[in-house]
């Protein structure tokens, strides 16, 4: 999939900052390839799951917008 990034913003996340960059979903995405493509590890989807708590991890719509944590 081809990643759509903006800058890094900085934000809030359960008292600690962190920087995070927008990603839009794209077709055949999951959490798992998400997390894959960005920090090389498929088991740390749980760490953008955690950033956008309102995402429905079984029901990824393509061109939503989500933030991706910088680890």
């Amino acid at each position: 999939s081809t990643a759509v990034a903006t800058p890094a913003k900085t934000v809030v996340v359960e008292n600690e900052i962190v920087d995070m960059k927008q990603y839009i979903i794209q077709e055949n995405d999951t959490l798992s390839s998400i997390a894959e493509f960005h920090y090389g590890d498929a088991n740390l989807y749980r760490v953008i799951l955690d950033a956008n708590p309102s995402l429905d991890a079984r029901r990824l719509k393509i061109g939503k917008s989500i933030m991706v944590p910088k680890l």
